[in-house]
């Protein structure tokens, strides 16, 4: 074989094989699906024979033709020597419809047209205006493709895989780099599963060729149309928040017992309208849509891409949209303090209260903000030195209408420090208080960038409360009513100290009295697992290695009190 010949060869196998595997066309080496130059030879007759570049089967029937120049060569050179291939292919008991050409990096695709005239064979074809993947093509020749449903199992198999491919480092650890990755490759797939290998994070990985093939693999393999339901979603959801936990993002994340206690108290129906401001991983959207409320309904906000991407995927994979209408999931990226409208009904959130707003206004974030918020509260100045605590206690209630509900987590030293005066009497005047509870310390991890309301110094374990009140249809310093106040200690039996809470609030609301039949139930001992963190298998496919380890947990203790009066908090 000549060394022309050989340098084609290589050409073929080396560049363009790699170049259409990316739309999901066969390998290399699959020689049922894939031929080339010999091995697709076209016989014409007189011993004559014609050796197409490539040509790809599907069901043991030729379906594409692909014709190759190399960098500035005549695209009509190989437009007309793939018309003169797919020509004789008319007689195969399958004829192809298709060909492809390529000069350089572009590609192009046909569609081949065959017409007679006076006897004469007239050749046509016609531009596409898209690169046709692997399926879709077989799809055009009516071939189904027969893949399995992802199960809340095999979803959770390839988020693990996902990570692995994406883990380049040494030392093999998870990261916040690693899980935005993993986020927005399944999200970049969903939207265009033609173009997603165009697209980050797949590009950042052009030299690590089997890890882009690897990725390929598990995405295609499953009919995502029909797999996306809710299951999934949560799935996805339970895998984001585990990945969270001990690399220093749970600054996204409120605890599931919290988020549940607080969708209780707003009690969300299919009618309302929802906004959370700040909405990190999108534990507040999941639960209202859990209970009822419409998509269309909902807004979730964030400044950060993280925190985006998975609220987005979330509502992608529960809904089951794909393709461009993921445009239209209401989740932005957005700064959440700006003007988003007045006409919510349930404003909830729990605002991070650190330096995502740029209080500097390096970025000139302030002067956008203060075109809706006022840099006045009461008799305090914010313009010198703003809070954002301050500011999303004003952005939630002009966020709501006239007796709406709104549940924020705020600091503690909010409703006691005597500089924040100003804002528990801007909340008292403008909304009527329902209940105030103060959350264990320690509940929000380290990690976690929550910040005092006034120094704006952070606390990996600062003490939080959540205030639940409903907003006035006019301004009322008349504070001559009850408010439900409650302290619950014990982080150890969160869940079950928020539960006994609810019963007494919903008892409370009813009777202006507690339940004296009711006592919190101690949680029992359970097997924790260790977050995850995954071992790459050299020369495979990496996976996870996943762990469980026992852990011994402190003896449980119980204390919740009930405090009557709310006059000398906000006096």
């Amino acid at each position: 074989m000549s060394s022309t010949k050989r340098s084609e060869d290589s050409y073929i196998v080396h560049d363009i094989i790699p170049a259409f595997s990316q739309y999901g066309y066969p390998q290399a080496g699959n020689r049922e699906n894939l031929k080339i130059k010999s091995d697709a030879s076209i016989s014409v007759g007189s011993g004559r024979s014609l050796e197409p570049d490539i040509v790809y089967y599907a069901n043991k029937s030729p379906l594409l033709i692909v014709e190759s120049k190399r960098k500035n060569g005549s695209e009509q050179n190989a437009k007309t020597q793939a018309i003169s291939y797919i020509r004789f292919l008319q007689f195969s008991p399958h004829p192809p419809k298709y060909f492809a050409t390529t000069v350089g990096r572009s590609i192009k695709f046909y569609k081949y047209f065959r017409d007679e005239k006076d006897g004469q064979i007239i050749d046509d074809s016609e531009e596409l205006k898209k690169i046709i993947t692997y399926e879709e093509l077989k799809k055009l020749y009516g071939i189904e493709s027969h893949k399995p449903i992802l199960t809340p199992q095999t979803f959770k198999e390839l988020f693990y895989d996902l990570a692995s491919v994406y883990i380049l480092g040494k030392d093999k650890k998870l990261t916040p780099a690693i899980i935005k990755n993993v986020t927005l490759q399944i999200y970049e797939f969903l939207k265009n599963q033609s173009n997603y290998v165009s697209k980050q994070p797949y590009v950042s990985l052009d030299g690590y060729h089997d890890r882009q093939l690897a990725i390929r693999e598990l995405l295609i393999k499953y009919d995502w149309q029909q797999s996306l339901n809710e299951d999934i979603g949560t799935e996805f959801k339970n895998q984001i928040l585990r990945a969270f936990q001990g690399i220093h993002l749970n600054q996204f994340i409120t605890p599931s017992p919290v988020v549940s206690f607080m969708a209780n108290l707003v009690k969300f129906t299919d009618r309302d309208r929802v906004i959370d401001f700040e909405c990190g991983s999108g534990s507040f959207i999941s639960a209202a849509i859990n209970s009822g409320v419409k998509l269309e309904n909902i807004m979730g906000i964030d400044i950060a891409d993280l925190p985006y991407y998975v609220t987005k995927t979330y509502l992608a994979l529960c809904f089951g949209i794909m393709g461009e209408e993921i445009d239209n999931i209401p989740i932005q990226q957005a700064n959440g303090l700006v003007n988003h409208g007045n006409g919510w009904d349930i404003v909830i959130s729990n605002p991070a209260g650190g330096n995502k707003y740029d209080p500097e206004n390096t970025l000139n974030d302030l002067d956008q903000v203060y075109r809706h918020l006022s840099q006045q509260m009461g008799n305090k100045d914010l313009r010198d030195n703003p809070s954002e605590y301050a500011l999303s206690i004003q952005q939630a209630i002009l966020s709501c209408k006239s007796n709406g509900r709104i549940c924020l987590i705020l600091p503690e030293g909010f409703f006691a420090n005597s500089q924040d005066e100003f804002l528990r009497k801007y909340i008292s005047s403008k909304c009527q208080l329902k209940a105030i509870v103060s959350l264990p310390r320690g509940i929000f991890y380290k990690g976690t960038t929550t910040r005092t309301v006034t120094s704006g110094s952070q606390q990996a374990n600062q003490k939080m409360s959540l205030v639940f009140c409903i907003k006035l249809s006019k301004e009322n310093n008349d504070l001559d009513y009850p408010v439900f106040i409650a302290s619950l200690e014990d982080k150890d039996n969160l869940e079950n100290g928020l539960a006994y809470i609810l019963e007494q609030i919903n008892y409370w609301q009813s009777n202006q009295s507690l339940n004296p039949s009711t006592t919190i139930i101690s949680a029992p001992k359970k097997f924790q697992l260790e977050p995850i963190q995954p071992t790459l298998i050299e020369d495979k496919l990496p996976l996870f290695e996943k762990l469980q380890r026992k852990i011994k947990k402190p003896k449980i203790k119980t204390a919740t009190k009930i405090i009557k009066s709310l006059e000398s908090l906000f006096s």
